[in-house]
């Protein structure tokens, strides 16, 4: 479809997706309808699909761009292993329609949130409250271990990111322009 068709068919997803529906409406007796439903707007997903990667890439580059410069006090962490997670299960979804990456993209991906996720771990276990006069000296170990997985995933990413972006921007194409964010270091 043209451009104005697209326009039309991402409103009506919009619309469809915020439009509460009754669990008990949604029996068998339910499904042509909402099949014809998610048949208006199929044209429009893959359209859709490729905004919300490249958008989640965007931030996920801008925040680990902000780590990989060393400016870790102005960011959250937290909020780039959770922006991490959600841009995989976005390609993830992507993956199961038509998009094809290269196997390369997810192992990275995945190397890079066990990196995060290891960050995370190792952090909330240096910060257990009660248990903490306890394990002072564990807790210089973890810290210490935490900010080396946090390191792994600066140089992990500084060595990946150009592949990566490009690799995910040449397989999920955008049909239209969309405000981009700093990619990120």
């Amino acid at each position: 479809p043209g451009v104005a068709g697209t326009e039309r068919a991402r409103e009506r997803l919009l619309e469809a997706l915020a439009t509460p529906r009754d669990p008990a409406a949604m029996e068998l007796r339910g499904w042509p309808a909402l099949r014809r439903e998610l048949l208006k707007i199929a044209d429009a997903t893959p359209s859709l699909l490729a905004e919300a990667i490249h958008a989640r890439l965007d931030h996920f580059a801008s925040l680990a761009g902000t780590l990989a410069k060393g400016e870790r006090a102005a960011l959250d962490v937290h909020e780039l292993r959770i922006d991490g997670k959600n841009l995989r299960y976005a390609l993830e979804i992507a993956s199961a329609g038509r998009l094809v990456l290269d196997a390369s993209v997810a192992k990275s991906f995945k190397k890079l949130q066990d990196d995060l996720g290891l960050w995370h771990d190792f952090a909330v276990l240096a910060h257990a409250g009660p248990l903490q006069r306890e394990m002072l000296k564990l807790v210089d170990r973890l810290v210490a271990r935490s900010e080396s997985e946090l390191s792994k995933f600066v140089k992990r990413w500084s060595g990946e990111r150009t592949k990566l972006l490009r690799t995910i921007r040449r397989a999920v194409p955008l049909t239209r322009e969309v405000p981009t964010q700093d990619a990120g270091g």
